[in-house]
Protein backbone atom coordinates (compact mmCIF):
# COMPACT_ATOMS: atom_id res chain seq x y z
CA UNK A 1 0.00 0.00 0.00
CA UNK A 2 2.97 2.66 0.80
CA UNK A 3 4.41 1.66 -2.53
CA UNK A 4 1.36 2.57 -4.60
CA UNK A 5 0.04 5.39 -2.33
CA UNK A 6 4.14 6.89 -2.20
CA UNK A 7 4.09 6.93 -6.30
CA UNK A 8 0.16 8.39 -6.89
CA UNK A 9 -1.97 5.15 -6.82
CA UNK A 10 -4.18 4.32 -9.59
CA UNK A 11 -7.18 2.45 -8.70
CA UNK A 12 -10.55 1.00 -9.80
CA UNK A 13 -12.17 3.80 -7.88
CA UNK A 14 -9.99 6.39 -8.75
CA UNK A 15 -12.37 8.21 -11.38
CA UNK A 16 -14.82 8.87 -8.08
CA UNK A 17 -12.29 9.35 -4.98
CA UNK A 18 -8.79 10.40 -6.62
CA UNK A 19 -5.13 8.74 -6.68
CA UNK A 20 -4.96 6.70 -3.31
CA UNK A 21 -2.05 9.83 -2.13
CA UNK A 22 -4.95 12.06 -2.51
CA UNK A 23 -6.32 10.42 0.59
CA UNK A 24 -3.39 10.38 2.94
CA UNK A 25 -4.10 12.19 5.81
CA UNK A 26 -0.50 12.02 7.84
CA UNK A 27 2.64 9.98 7.23
CA UNK A 28 5.70 9.04 9.45
CA UNK A 29 9.03 8.95 8.02
CA UNK A 30 12.60 7.88 9.14
CA UNK A 31 14.60 10.46 6.82
CA UNK A 32 18.15 10.01 5.88
CA UNK A 33 19.80 11.14 8.83
CA UNK A 34 17.72 9.00 10.74
CA UNK A 35 15.64 11.78 12.14
CA UNK A 36 12.10 10.54 12.57
CA UNK A 37 9.05 12.84 11.88
CA UNK A 38 5.73 13.48 11.28
CA UNK A 39 4.05 14.93 8.41
CA UNK A 40 0.50 16.38 7.80
CA UNK A 41 -1.42 19.27 6.49
CA UNK A 42 -0.12 21.03 9.66
CA UNK A 43 2.99 19.85 10.42
CA UNK A 44 6.36 19.24 7.46
CA UNK A 45 4.08 20.52 5.24
CA UNK A 46 6.66 20.86 2.32
CA UNK A 47 6.97 16.87 3.40
CA UNK A 48 3.68 15.88 3.38
CA UNK A 49 3.32 17.54 -0.19
CA UNK A 50 6.00 15.68 -1.53
CA UNK A 51 5.06 11.60 -0.04
CA UNK A 52 1.92 12.56 -1.83
CA UNK A 53 2.98 11.39 -5.43
CA UNK A 54 6.61 12.25 -5.18
CA UNK A 55 7.76 8.23 -4.97
CA UNK A 56 10.13 6.91 -2.02
CA UNK A 57 12.61 9.49 -2.88
CA UNK A 58 12.54 11.42 1.14
CA UNK A 59 12.26 8.62 3.59
CA UNK A 60 10.61 5.54 4.73
CA UNK A 61 7.56 5.58 5.52
CA UNK A 62 6.78 3.32 8.71
CA UNK A 63 3.15 4.94 9.18
CA UNK A 64 0.44 6.43 7.65
CA UNK A 65 -3.05 7.46 8.14
CA UNK A 66 -5.80 7.41 5.24
CA UNK A 67 -9.11 8.62 4.33
CA UNK A 68 -11.30 5.67 4.03
CA UNK A 69 -14.34 5.96 1.73
CA UNK A 70 -18.04 4.43 2.28
CA UNK A 71 -18.76 2.33 -0.75
CA UNK A 72 -21.41 -0.42 -1.13
CA UNK A 73 -21.40 -2.64 -4.12
CA UNK A 74 -19.98 -2.26 -7.13
CA UNK A 75 -20.51 -3.39 -10.78
CA UNK A 76 -17.13 -4.92 -12.35
CA UNK A 77 -16.03 -8.02 -14.66
CA UNK A 78 -14.43 -8.47 -18.15
CA UNK A 79 -16.63 -8.39 -21.46
CA UNK A 80 -14.46 -10.50 -23.61
CA UNK A 81 -14.11 -9.49 -27.36
CA UNK A 82 -12.83 -11.72 -30.00
CA UNK A 83 -9.58 -10.12 -31.56
CA UNK A 84 -10.91 -9.50 -35.07
CA UNK A 85 -13.21 -6.57 -33.21
CA UNK A 86 -9.96 -5.09 -31.43
CA UNK A 87 -10.23 -1.66 -33.63
CA UNK A 88 -13.86 -0.57 -32.93
CA UNK A 89 -13.49 -2.19 -28.85
CA UNK A 90 -10.62 0.27 -28.57
CA UNK A 91 -12.10 3.23 -30.79
CA UNK A 92 -15.26 2.71 -28.81
CA UNK A 93 -13.45 2.44 -25.17
CA UNK A 94 -11.98 5.61 -26.16
CA UNK A 95 -15.03 7.92 -26.45
CA UNK A 96 -16.49 6.14 -23.44
CA UNK A 97 -13.82 6.90 -21.28
CA UNK A 98 -13.48 10.06 -22.53
CA UNK A 99 -17.26 10.96 -22.06
CA UNK A 100 -17.42 9.14 -18.68
CA UNK A 101 -18.55 10.42 -14.98
CA UNK A 102 -16.92 9.93 -12.29
CA UNK A 103 -18.82 6.62 -11.18
CA UNK A 104 -17.41 4.85 -14.54
CA UNK A 105 -13.52 4.02 -14.88
CA UNK A 106 -12.54 0.91 -16.84
CA UNK A 107 -9.45 -0.93 -18.37
CA UNK A 108 -9.06 -2.45 -22.11
CA UNK A 109 -6.74 -5.50 -22.01
CA UNK A 110 -4.97 -6.81 -24.53
CA UNK A 111 -3.82 -10.70 -23.95
CA UNK A 112 -4.75 -14.42 -25.15
CA UNK A 113 -7.95 -15.94 -24.17
CA UNK A 114 -8.57 -18.90 -22.43
CA UNK A 115 -8.36 -21.00 -25.37
CA UNK A 116 -4.97 -19.40 -26.38
CA UNK A 117 -6.34 -16.51 -28.89
CA UNK A 118 -5.44 -13.19 -28.57
CA UNK A 119 -9.01 -11.41 -27.64
CA UNK A 120 -9.25 -7.86 -26.14
CA UNK A 121 -11.22 -7.48 -22.87
CA UNK A 122 -12.90 -4.63 -21.57
CA UNK A 123 -13.12 -4.08 -17.28
CA UNK A 124 -15.76 -1.66 -16.44
CA UNK A 125 -15.81 -0.40 -12.75
CA UNK A 126 -19.31 1.19 -12.35
CA UNK A 127 -19.96 2.46 -8.21
CA UNK A 128 -22.97 4.33 -9.12
CA UNK A 129 -26.76 4.10 -9.10
CA UNK A 130 -27.65 0.73 -9.70
CA UNK A 131 -30.08 1.38 -12.10
CA UNK A 132 -27.81 2.27 -14.51
CA UNK A 133 -25.46 -0.88 -14.40
CA UNK A 134 -27.57 -2.64 -17.53
CA UNK A 135 -27.14 0.26 -19.46
CA UNK A 136 -23.35 0.27 -19.27
CA UNK A 137 -22.80 -3.14 -19.48
CA UNK A 138 -25.36 -3.30 -22.62
CA UNK A 139 -23.23 -0.02 -24.57
CA UNK A 140 -19.92 -2.05 -23.88
CA UNK A 141 -21.71 -5.40 -25.13
CA UNK A 142 -22.37 -3.32 -28.53
CA UNK A 143 -19.00 -2.73 -28.99
CA UNK A 144 -18.22 -5.61 -30.92
CA UNK A 145 -19.36 -9.54 -30.81
CA UNK A 146 -18.75 -10.49 -27.25
CA UNK A 147 -17.42 -14.26 -26.89
CA UNK A 148 -17.82 -13.82 -22.62
CA UNK A 149 -19.98 -11.11 -20.71
CA UNK A 150 -18.92 -11.82 -16.92
CA UNK A 151 -20.14 -9.01 -15.27
CA UNK A 152 -22.17 -8.37 -12.09
CA UNK A 153 -22.36 -6.87 -8.74
CA UNK A 154 -19.72 -7.33 -5.74
CA UNK A 155 -18.72 -5.71 -2.91
CA UNK A 156 -15.80 -2.78 -3.38
CA UNK A 157 -13.21 -5.03 -1.42
CA UNK A 158 -14.27 -7.53 -3.71
CA UNK A 159 -12.85 -5.69 -6.65
CA UNK A 160 -8.75 -6.61 -5.99
CA UNK A 161 -9.50 -10.19 -6.02
CA UNK A 162 -10.51 -10.08 -10.29
CA UNK A 163 -6.47 -9.56 -10.95
CA UNK A 164 -5.63 -12.63 -8.72
CA UNK A 165 -3.46 -15.20 -10.67
CA UNK A 166 -2.64 -12.70 -12.94
CA UNK A 167 1.19 -12.10 -12.52
CA UNK A 168 2.52 -15.50 -12.38
CA UNK A 169 4.69 -16.75 -9.85
CA UNK A 170 8.12 -18.29 -12.16
CA UNK A 171 7.44 -15.76 -14.66
CA UNK A 172 9.82 -13.17 -15.90
CA UNK A 173 8.64 -9.54 -16.12
CA UNK A 174 9.17 -6.60 -17.94
CA UNK A 175 7.32 -3.05 -17.77
CA UNK A 176 7.07 -0.32 -19.65
CA UNK A 177 4.36 2.36 -19.67
CA UNK A 178 3.02 5.87 -21.09
CA UNK A 179 0.66 7.94 -20.92
CA UNK A 180 -1.78 8.92 -23.62
CA UNK A 181 -4.10 11.89 -23.83
CA UNK A 182 -5.64 9.53 -26.08
CA UNK A 183 -6.72 6.43 -28.27
CA UNK A 184 -6.23 7.53 -32.14
CA UNK A 185 -6.46 5.03 -34.91
CA UNK A 186 -2.42 5.25 -35.22
CA UNK A 187 -2.52 3.93 -31.61
CA UNK A 188 -4.73 1.50 -31.78
CA UNK A 189 -3.14 0.28 -34.62
CA UNK A 190 -0.05 0.39 -33.07
CA UNK A 191 -0.75 -1.64 -30.21
CA UNK A 192 -2.45 -4.33 -32.46
CA UNK A 193 0.22 -4.43 -34.71
CA UNK A 194 2.61 -5.20 -31.35
CA UNK A 195 0.31 -7.32 -30.25
CA UNK A 196 0.16 -9.49 -33.20
CA UNK A 197 3.95 -9.86 -33.23
CA UNK A 198 4.56 -10.25 -29.25
CA UNK A 199 7.43 -12.57 -28.35
CA UNK A 200 6.03 -14.51 -25.52
CA UNK A 201 1.71 -15.76 -24.84
CA UNK A 202 2.27 -14.37 -21.63
CA UNK A 203 2.88 -10.76 -22.35
CA UNK A 204 -0.06 -8.41 -22.37
CA UNK A 205 -1.40 -4.85 -22.50
CA UNK A 206 -3.56 -2.68 -20.16
CA UNK A 207 -5.22 0.25 -20.73
CA UNK A 208 -6.63 2.62 -18.30
CA UNK A 209 -8.20 5.76 -18.19
CA UNK A 210 -7.93 8.87 -15.64
CA UNK A 211 -10.88 11.39 -15.34
CA UNK A 212 -12.77 12.47 -12.71
CA UNK A 213 -12.05 13.47 -9.21
CA UNK A 214 -8.29 13.22 -9.44
CA UNK A 215 -8.54 15.89 -12.53
CA UNK A 216 -9.77 18.42 -10.16
CA UNK A 217 -7.06 18.86 -8.03
CA UNK A 218 -4.44 21.57 -9.40
CA UNK A 219 -1.24 20.09 -10.62
CA UNK A 220 0.18 22.07 -8.06
CA UNK A 221 -1.17 20.51 -4.64
CA UNK A 222 0.23 17.68 -4.58
CA UNK A 223 3.87 15.90 -6.08
CA UNK A 224 2.00 14.08 -8.58
CA UNK A 225 1.62 16.62 -11.56
CA UNK A 226 0.30 14.43 -14.13
CA UNK A 227 -3.90 15.60 -13.52
CA UNK A 228 -5.06 16.33 -16.76
CA UNK A 229 -7.27 13.28 -18.37
CA UNK A 230 -5.28 10.34 -19.88
CA UNK A 231 -5.14 7.18 -20.49
CA UNK A 232 -2.31 4.97 -19.00
CA UNK A 233 -0.30 2.65 -21.31
CA UNK A 234 0.79 -0.76 -19.23
CA UNK A 235 2.93 -2.94 -21.51
CA UNK A 236 3.85 -6.20 -19.83
CA UNK A 237 6.69 -8.77 -21.41
CA UNK A 238 6.14 -11.79 -19.80
CA UNK A 239 8.17 -15.02 -20.21
CA UNK A 240 8.62 -18.16 -18.44
CA UNK A 241 10.46 -19.71 -16.50
CA UNK A 242 12.43 -16.68 -15.45
CA UNK A 243 15.45 -17.47 -15.36
CA UNK A 244 15.77 -17.98 -19.38
CA UNK A 245 17.32 -15.33 -21.48
CA UNK A 246 14.07 -12.18 -21.73
CA UNK A 247 16.47 -10.18 -23.89
CA UNK A 248 13.80 -10.47 -26.72
CA UNK A 249 10.70 -9.95 -24.49
CA UNK A 250 12.46 -6.71 -23.02
CA UNK A 251 13.23 -5.37 -26.30
CA UNK A 252 9.19 -6.43 -27.63
CA UNK A 253 8.19 -4.42 -24.62
CA UNK A 254 10.63 -1.50 -24.93
CA UNK A 255 10.13 -1.10 -28.49
CA UNK A 256 6.27 -0.47 -28.05
CA UNK A 257 7.14 1.62 -25.76
CA UNK A 258 9.49 4.11 -28.16
CA UNK A 259 6.82 3.67 -30.79
CA UNK A 260 4.07 5.20 -29.09
CA UNK A 261 6.71 8.15 -27.70
CA UNK A 262 5.57 10.04 -30.34
CA UNK A 263 1.78 10.19 -29.14
CA UNK A 264 2.46 10.29 -25.75
CA UNK A 265 2.56 12.95 -23.23
CA UNK A 266 5.45 13.96 -21.24
CA UNK A 267 6.62 11.45 -18.44
CA UNK A 268 4.68 8.64 -17.36
CA UNK A 269 3.66 6.72 -13.99
CA UNK A 270 6.92 6.76 -11.61
CA UNK A 271 5.86 3.74 -10.09
CA UNK A 272 6.25 1.63 -12.85
CA UNK A 273 8.68 3.66 -15.05
CA UNK A 274 12.12 1.40 -15.58
CA UNK A 275 15.38 2.87 -13.87
CA UNK A 276 17.07 3.53 -17.87
CA UNK A 277 13.64 5.38 -18.59
CA UNK A 278 15.71 8.47 -18.38
CA UNK A 279 13.30 10.90 -20.93
CA UNK A 280 10.54 9.92 -18.97
CA UNK A 281 11.88 10.00 -15.98
CA UNK A 282 12.75 13.55 -16.43
CA UNK A 283 9.08 14.65 -16.83
CA UNK A 284 7.28 12.47 -14.57
CA UNK A 285 6.52 14.91 -11.99
CA UNK A 286 5.59 17.57 -14.48
CA UNK A 287 5.89 21.35 -13.28
CA UNK A 288 6.71 19.78 -10.06
CA UNK A 289 10.08 17.88 -10.58
CA UNK A 290 12.41 21.42 -9.40
CA UNK A 291 10.08 21.69 -6.53
CA UNK A 292 10.80 18.16 -5.39
CA UNK A 293 14.56 18.58 -6.01
CA UNK A 294 14.64 22.26 -4.04
CA UNK A 295 12.40 21.47 -1.02
CA UNK A 296 13.98 23.24 1.87
CA UNK A 297 15.29 21.47 4.73
CA UNK A 298 15.33 18.06 3.19
CA UNK A 299 18.67 17.74 1.43
CA UNK A 300 19.75 14.53 3.31
CA UNK A 301 17.17 12.65 1.39
CA UNK A 302 18.81 12.68 -1.27
CA UNK A 303 20.38 9.13 -0.73
CA UNK A 304 16.84 7.67 -1.09
CA UNK A 305 16.23 9.78 -4.72
CA UNK A 306 16.20 7.49 -6.97
CA UNK A 307 14.48 8.97 -10.14
CA UNK A 308 14.56 12.53 -8.97
CA UNK A 309 18.53 11.96 -9.78
CA UNK A 310 17.91 10.71 -12.45
CA UNK A 311 15.78 13.50 -13.71
CA UNK A 312 18.53 16.16 -13.08
CA UNK A 313 22.63 14.91 -13.03
CA UNK A 314 23.35 18.49 -12.66
CA UNK A 315 21.92 18.80 -9.51
CA UNK A 316 22.81 15.11 -8.40
CA UNK A 317 26.63 16.16 -9.08
CA UNK A 318 26.26 19.28 -7.06
CA UNK A 319 24.58 17.65 -3.95
CA UNK A 320 27.28 14.81 -4.46
CA UNK A 321 29.85 17.48 -4.11
CA UNK A 322 28.57 19.24 -1.36
CA UNK A 323 28.21 16.26 0.73
CA UNK A 324 31.43 15.66 0.48
CA UNK A 325 32.82 18.32 2.05
CA UNK A 326 33.54 19.17 5.87
CA UNK A 327 30.26 21.18 6.01
CA UNK A 328 28.08 18.62 5.74
CA UNK A 329 28.71 15.50 7.66
CA UNK A 330 27.09 12.15 7.20
CA UNK A 331 25.83 9.67 9.88
CA UNK A 332 24.11 6.48 10.18
CA UNK A 333 24.34 3.73 7.92
CA UNK A 334 24.86 4.15 4.16
CA UNK A 335 23.54 1.80 1.93
CA UNK A 336 25.49 1.09 -1.68
CA UNK A 337 23.30 -0.82 -4.14
CA UNK A 338 23.30 -0.93 -8.23
CA UNK A 339 24.15 2.08 -10.21
CA UNK A 340 25.16 4.46 -7.64
CA UNK A 341 27.88 7.79 -7.55
CA UNK A 342 30.41 7.28 -5.24
CA UNK A 343 32.72 10.11 -4.59
CA UNK A 344 35.35 10.31 -1.66
CA UNK A 345 35.02 13.90 0.38
CA UNK A 346 36.94 16.58 -1.37
CA UNK A 347 37.20 14.99 -4.99
CA UNK A 348 34.66 15.17 -7.86
CA UNK A 349 32.11 12.54 -8.10
CA UNK A 350 32.79 9.10 -10.05
CA UNK A 351 30.50 7.66 -13.42
CA UNK A 352 29.27 4.18 -12.44
CA UNK A 353 31.89 2.85 -15.61
CA UNK A 354 34.92 3.92 -13.48
CA UNK A 355 33.52 2.20 -10.03
CA UNK A 356 34.35 -1.18 -9.00
CA UNK A 357 31.57 -3.81 -10.19
CA UNK A 358 30.89 -7.04 -8.67
CA UNK A 359 27.54 -9.23 -9.12
CA UNK A 360 25.52 -6.12 -9.68
CA UNK A 361 26.90 -4.19 -7.29
CA UNK A 362 29.93 -1.06 -7.28
CA UNK A 363 32.24 0.34 -4.74
CA UNK A 364 34.79 2.73 -4.80
CA UNK A 365 37.95 3.14 -2.34
CA UNK A 366 41.83 3.85 -3.09
CA UNK A 367 42.09 1.37 -0.04
CA UNK A 368 41.98 -2.21 -0.83
CA UNK A 369 40.91 -2.58 2.23
CA UNK A 370 37.52 -1.23 1.55
CA UNK A 371 37.00 -3.42 -1.65
CA UNK A 372 37.83 -6.73 0.72
CA UNK A 373 35.15 -5.59 3.22
CA UNK A 374 32.52 -4.57 0.54
CA UNK A 375 32.99 -7.82 -1.26
CA UNK A 376 31.02 -10.94 1.05
CA UNK A 377 28.18 -8.42 1.11
CA UNK A 378 28.01 -7.57 -2.53
CA UNK A 379 26.75 -11.27 -3.06
CA UNK A 380 23.42 -10.64 -1.32
CA UNK A 381 22.81 -7.92 -3.87
CA UNK A 382 23.59 -4.71 -1.66
CA UNK A 383 26.35 -3.20 0.78
CA UNK A 384 25.81 -1.44 3.89
CA UNK A 385 28.87 0.70 5.36
CA UNK A 386 28.67 1.98 8.36
CA UNK A 387 29.33 5.50 8.79
CA UNK A 388 31.31 7.55 11.43
CA UNK A 389 29.30 10.55 12.77
CA UNK A 390 32.00 12.34 10.59
CA UNK A 391 31.05 10.24 7.49
CA UNK A 392 34.12 7.99 7.79
CA UNK A 393 33.61 4.47 7.20
CA UNK A 394 33.34 3.05 10.77
CA UNK A 395 35.94 -0.26 10.09
CA UNK A 396 35.31 -1.30 13.84
CA UNK A 397 31.92 -1.79 12.70
CA UNK A 398 32.65 -3.36 9.43
CA UNK A 399 34.70 -5.72 11.18
CA UNK A 400 32.21 -6.60 14.08
CA UNK A 401 29.43 -7.19 12.02
CA UNK A 402 30.32 -8.66 8.04
CA UNK A 403 33.69 -9.23 8.08
CA UNK A 404 35.52 -12.63 8.95
CA UNK A 405 37.99 -12.01 12.29
CA UNK A 406 41.30 -12.64 10.27
CA UNK A 407 40.80 -9.64 8.14
CA UNK A 408 42.86 -6.83 9.40
CA UNK A 409 41.36 -3.27 8.77
CA UNK A 410 42.97 -0.44 9.64
CA UNK A 411 41.24 2.03 12.46
CA UNK A 412 39.35 4.88 11.25
CA UNK A 413 41.97 7.05 13.44
CA UNK A 414 44.72 6.25 11.16
CA UNK A 415 45.63 8.44 8.53
CA UNK A 416 44.07 6.15 5.71
CA UNK A 417 40.77 6.11 7.24
CA UNK A 418 38.71 5.93 4.02
CA UNK A 419 35.93 8.72 3.62
CA UNK A 420 32.87 8.03 1.31
CA UNK A 421 29.64 8.79 -0.03
CA UNK A 422 27.24 7.71 -2.31
CA UNK A 423 24.31 8.74 -3.79
CA UNK A 424 21.27 6.46 -5.79
CA UNK A 425 20.86 7.12 -9.45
Amino acid sequence: MAGLLLGGGYGPLMTRFGLASDNLISAQLVLADGTVVLCDATHNRDLFWAVKGGGGNFGVVTSMRLRLHRVGQVLSGSIVFPWGDAPRVLERFSWLMQAAPDELAGAAILSLGPGGNPVVAVSPTWSGHPERRRRIVSEIESFGTPIVSKVGPMAAADLLTLTDGKLVSGRGYEVATRWLSDLSADIVSTLIAAYDNRTSPSSSIILHHFHGAGTRIPPGDTAFGMRQPHFTALIYGAWEPAHVDGTNHRRWTHNLSSKLSGWALPGGYANLLDDNAREQIGSAFGPNGQRLLNLPGLTPAIFFQRYLCQADENRLSSVCSAACTEKAPLAGPLHIVPNQLVCRRGSASQPVSALHRQKNCYARSAAPQVRAACSPMMTHGAIVLPLTTRGIIDASAIRRFFMPKTLSLPSTTDSGSWPIFAVPL
